[in-house]
């Protein structure tokens, strides 16, 4: 037997296993009475977890922080109160024997007609559940592995290990078992958290492993419970897989863990690290959590970084958290004659977008002498168009020693809809102003 076809016979075991081998003597197991239905649609239910409610159509609530569905209104329907604890309902469509359709509701059971087999063991419905996602083909099998996990409770997780280890399951089904499996490590549920981070720590790490399904793998280890994936994150951002160091690094953000904070200041600010894996750092500390003194760690930084991408990713992430300070600082990088021209009209645009006062965009115009960075200045009056923008515009056109700069004025000046920008252009074009006219902003 090769090693795959080993592993596969392995992981189809284990998930065998969990759901209890068939007998003669179980002929009236739930998978029986389901493939006895026949064609159409059939429903069981089963004793939902603590903490899991519903409205039995549209949406599923699981703990105090995941909805799966939708729900009309503003408040979620654990904070309007009308979430219905339980049961878990399972409603299946069979054609030819093959289950096409699969949908799992949570609450008072809906009126569409169906065949019901009732209220089974949660031990019975894992098991036919967790049979069908590794049997079963597209959705279905996908769609199975929810209920699966809630039926089973903390016990499901080495089945769903199983299932996501199987190279023969579509990408889909694996993924779903990855995430399942994150979830089954929370508190309230009690599956073993650090054996969960060891086990899908080493499926990221796995280079032959699809790349969707260790990007799953990391997501979930930054969603176990307590930060039990935080010390896995923090490991996996030195990888010499710099594709897994980048998305450890992005996970490790979104963790939310404070732990992480320090982690991604070091990775930011140390040279012997690839770029991508520096700006996924950086890129993750402006985009969650972010605090002002993260803010001003990321100012401060900037001396010390010497590549120009992440320095870009620095003022990306600095528009984004946005605020007067931050706009000053960009405009302090625009005047900065030490810096790379495109990183100070990255910075200049960036300013401009936070509404830095158009005084201040103006006095800008005398501490630049940079040709590229002007030119962007004028866009940028005129897309304001306020009286000191236009003021300013009216004075490179009749007064700038550079007849490009003048001519790019007038051109700009063109585009602004007020009949006294459009005298003060026939002046300045028929030679009637040579310098010092009157203000025609607004």
């Amino acid at each position: 037997m090769t090693q795959l076809a080993s592993r596969r016979a392995a992981s189809l075991a284990l998930v065998l296993a969990a759901c209890g081998a068939p007998s003669a003597a179980a002929s009236q197991s739930l998978a029986d009475r389901i493939a006895g239905a026949g064609d159409g649609a059939v429903s069981f239910s089963f004793s939902a977890p603590a903490g899991v409610c519903g409205d039995g159509r549209s949406y599923v609530s699981i703990g105090s922080n995941m909805i799966i569905g939708s729900w009309i209104g503003g408040a979620s329907p654990t904070e309007r109160g009308d979430c219905a604890p339980g049961p878990v309902r399972v409603r299946l469509t069979q054609t030819g024997g093959t289950v096409v359709d699969l949908a799992t509701t949570v609450g008072p059971a809906d009126t569409i007609p169906v065949r019901d087999l009732g209220t089974v063991r949660n031990e019975e419905a894992s098991s036919y559940l967790l049979g069908l996602a590794s049997r079963g083909e597209g959705a279905p099998a996908r769609d199975a592995i929810m209920p699966a996990a809630m039926a089973g409770g903390a016990g499901a997780w080495r089945p769903l290990l199983a299932l996501a280890r199987d190279d023969a399951r579509p990408a889909e089904v694996r993924r779903s078992a990855v995430s399942w499996m994150a979830r089954l490590a929370l508190p309230n549920v009690g599956a073993p958290a650090g054996e969960i981070a060891t086990a899908l720590t080493a499926l990221a790490e796995d280079g032959a492993e699809l790349r969707p399904v260790r990007e799953s793998a990391l997501a979930a280890i930054g969603r176990l419970g307590a930060g039990a994936g935080v010390p896995s994150l923090q490991r996996l951002t030195r990888s010499d897989d710099v594709w897994i160091a980048e998305r450890a690094a992005t996970q490790l953000a979104r963790s939310g863990d404070p732990r992480s904070r320090s982690t991604l200041r070091e990775l930011a600010t140390d040279g012997r690290m690839p770029e991508s894996v520096r700006i996924a750092a950086v890129r993750g500390i402006a985009r969650h959590f972010m605090t002002g003194d993260d803010a001003g760690w990321l100012r401060e930084s900037w001396l010390t970084i010497p590549d120009e991408s992440v320095r870009r990713a620095v003022l990306d992430g600095l528009r984004e958290a946005a605020g007067p300070e931050n706009a000053r600082w960009m405009l302090s990088i625009a005047r900065d004659g030490g810096t790379p021209v495109a990183l100070r009209r990255r910075a200049l645009t960036h300013a401009a977008g936070l509404d830095v006062p158009s005084a201040e965009l103006v006095a800008l115009w005398n501490q630049i002498d940079d040709a590229r960075i002007r030119d962007d200045l004028l866009t940028l009056y005129a897309r304001r168009a306020d009286r000191a923008t236009v003021d300013q515009l009216l004075s490179v056109a009749r007064d700038s020693p550079d007849a490009q700069l003048r001519r790019r004025a007038i051109s700009r000046l063109s585009s602004i809809d007020d009949p006294r920008v459009a005298e003060a252009l026939r002046r300045i074009v028929g030679g009637g102003e040579t310098g010092g006219g009157e203000s025609a902003g607004r």
